[in-house]
């Protein structure tokens, strides 16, 4: 018998319980607790366009404690959300025929392989193949150019 709810279902549940509970505990928590060791501090980040609000200082301070304040608890949860994914992932694995399993090894490998390629490829040609980047107004580096509309056509003289 179906109870209606599959994966995705029982994904966003648990979701919602994981973050119904983080904000039970972030209720509870004091401003004036540290972190743990683990735990990466909340400098210079502001929220995404909140720069464009000409914030005072004081309430950037307020919004990085805000912040450092949740830093803990956000990295304890997706510890816990990774080890679930993982655990989710060997159970799937552990259906698998071995001939699958192997087959699966050696596709997520290659696909690591191409991964790892592309991301030498891209950095290779980020580092070494750029041009030196121009620096100065355009009109010092390099000619001004005339839109389409504004180029005539050259017209020869003849001697």
């Amino acid at each position: 018998m179906k109870t209606g709810m599959g994966m995705t279902g029982l994904r966003c549940s648990l979701f919602a319980v994981l973050l119904a509970g983080s904000l039970l505990i972030a209720q509870e928590k004091k401003p004036d607790a540290k972190a743990p060791a683990g735990a990466k501090k909340a400098v210079n980040r502001l929220p995404n366009n909140f720069a464009k609000l000409g914030l005072a200082e004081d309430q950037k301070k307020k919004i990085r404690d805000i912040q450092a304040g949740y830093d803990p608890q956000i990295a304890a949860l997706t510890a816990q959300l990774n080890a679930l994914k993982d655990k989710e992932e060997a159970e799937v694995e552990a259906v698998l025929t071995p001939d699958q399993q192997k087959q699966l090894a050696t596709i997520k490998s290659d696909a690591k392989k191409k991964a790892d390629d592309e991301k030498a490829a891209k950095a290779k040609a980020k580092g070494g193949d750029k041009k030196p980047a121009v620096t100065g107004p355009p009109a010092i580096n390099e000619p001004a150019k005339k839109p389409e509309a504004e180029k005539k056509p050259a017209t020869e003289k003849k001697p």
